[in-house]
């Protein structure tokens, strides 16, 4: 009999252990699925922040070129006027 419930108490710790690594297993899996939720989230939202650095940067670009421009002619006309007599 002692040995009966020797073995009926080593079934159930391996049945425990059994169901809780099952478990784990489980956490773990929803677990990363979260993860790769998020990462997308954050993928899509650096995608996002880089096109619109882009956006900003080109229409620096835009502002520099036409500031330069009329830099450019003020500087002409300037130096016309100064030497007309």
């Amino acid at each position: 009999m002692a040995a009966e419930t020797n073995t009926t108490k080593i079934e159930e710790m391996q049945t425990f252990w059994t169901d809780a690594a099952a478990q784990n297993v489980e956490r773990m899996s929803h677990m990363v699925d979260e993860w790769a939720k998020l990462e997308k989230k954050s993928i899509v939202q650096a995608s996002n922040a880089v096109d619109e650095m882009a956006k900003l940067m080109k229409a620096s670009i835009d502002y520099m070129t036409t500031i330069n421009d009329q830099f450019r002619d003020l500087t002409v006309d300037s130096l016309k006027k100064a030497t007309k007599r």
